[in-house]
């Protein structure tokens, strides 16, 4: 008896935005598509209309597909069960299509509630400065601004407090003074939602050349949980991360419906939230050990090799050095000092593999004593030699 062969669906996805949410909504969509053996996933990092997209349609023609844009669903002819993600054309869905939007305003919320359960009674918004003028979304991510700014404030406000917010419009010139003066004008300790991490990011930089201490007068939070932003600020940045992998899933499950004639969810426009907040150390308790701790590793990371001692640290901070201590080892686990030693080996080890210092020379540079120093917290660390670990 002739065994009876399925057919196989090609799936075309079209996703070319930016960073995690592209690579998480991709995952999410495998994620499912991983229960469909007769599945065939093509991935094009094309979706606006133009000549490359024109050369895709005529050269493949899919079962249906997920995409980020609605040309990609006009380029055909939207004739074929299609899931668009952040769509705000509203004359779509239509047809076997269904739409997948972020949720902005439960971002909002999510913020405003962090800030306060942290202790934050002042608020700030800082609204898109990166990627309006320089996207294709430009519309879209303006849009965007504008509702986690209403929500954040709706939110601020059931607490009993009012949020002061930075709103820059779109196509206006870049304002780095206007930015430092609303800054300067916050009333704190002061809570701020940026619209991105980008954003953020540049709040915090902005902070550190003006001498604003973050999170102790400025606690910052972002949007999008980008690691390769969030885990190299100084101080790392806490990012409200939406659930694009659960939107990319759930992509998969409307079209599975619609390829197998269910039009129960034909014409949807549905939402996704909040997957987590991922703590870091911008937005900290401004009462707590943590906050304590974050101003410490700012001025050691800021400049290692000429990182204070612990009893200059604890000065600063108009702490005596045993609470500093004490808050120190309850949240990272170690000394002050042993902090400022990783921190010099780590720059040791950078030193090492991008530049042609000799070994005396970067231990200098990296605020060893001596050399002989170096070479023994070097070993004891990390199991080799300075010159060992760079011919590795």
């Amino acid at each position: 008896m002739q065994k009876r062969t399925r057919k196989i669906i090609k799936i075309g996805v079209f996703l070319d935005i930016p960073g995690l949410a592209c690579s998480r909504a991709i995952s999410g969509f495998y994620r499912f598509a991983r229960r469909k053996s007769n599945w065939r996933i093509f991935l094009f990092p094309v979706q606006r209309e133009g000549e490359a997209l024109r050369r895709i349609v005529a050269n493949f023609s899919p079962d249906a597909i997920f995409t980020g844009h609605a040309d990609t669903v006009r380029a055909y002819g939207g004739k074929i069960p299609y899931v668009l993600l952040e769509n705000i054309e509203p004359s779509l869905p239509l047809g076997m299509g269904a739409t997948l939007n972020l949720d902005n305003i439960q971002l909002g919320r999510a913020a405003a509630e962090k800030l306060h359960s942290l202790g934050y009674r002042n608020f700030g918004y800082f609204g898109i400065v990166f990627n309006a003028e320089t996207t294709s979304s430009g519309d879209m991510l303006s849009r965007y601004s504008k509702i986690r700014c209403g929500a954040f404030e709706r939110r601020v406000g059931d607490f009993g407090f009012p949020i002061s917010s930075y709103m820059p419009k779109r196509g206006s010139p870049y304002d780095e003074s206007a930015i430092i003066a609303w800054l300067k004008s916050l009333k704190k300790p002061c809570g701020i939602l940026a619209f991105s991490d980008e954003d953020a990011q540049y709040i915090i930089s902005i902070c550190y050349e003006n001498r604003i201490p973050v999170p102790k007068q400025i606690g910052v939070i972002g949007i999008d949980n980008e690691e390769y932003i969030c885990d190299n600020v100084v101080p790392p940045l806490t990012s409200i991360e939406p659930d694009y992998e659960g939107a990319g899933y759930r992509a998969g499950e409307l079209l599975d419906e619609f390829l197998a004639g269910d039009r129960s969810h034909a014409g949807a426009k549905e939402m996704y939230g909040v997957a987590a907040i991922q703590n870091r150390m911008s937005a900290q308790s401004i009462t707590s050990a943590a906050n304590r701790t974050a101003h410490a590793l700012e001025m050691i990371r800021a400049d290692p090799a000429n990182a204070p001692d612990p009893a200059t640290i604890a000065r600063r901070m108009n702490l005596s050095l045993r609470i500093l201590e004490l808050a120190f080892k309850q949240i990272q686990g170690h000394s002050i000092t042993t902090e400022i030693l990783s921190q010099r080996l780590l720059l040791a080890k950078r030193l090492l593999k991008t530049s042609r210092l000799s070994i005396g020379e970067i231990a200098a540079n990296c605020g060893f004593a001596s050399h002989a120093s170096f070479l023994a917290s070097f070993r004891r660390r990390f199991g080799l030699t300075p010159r060992e670990w760079r011919n590795s």
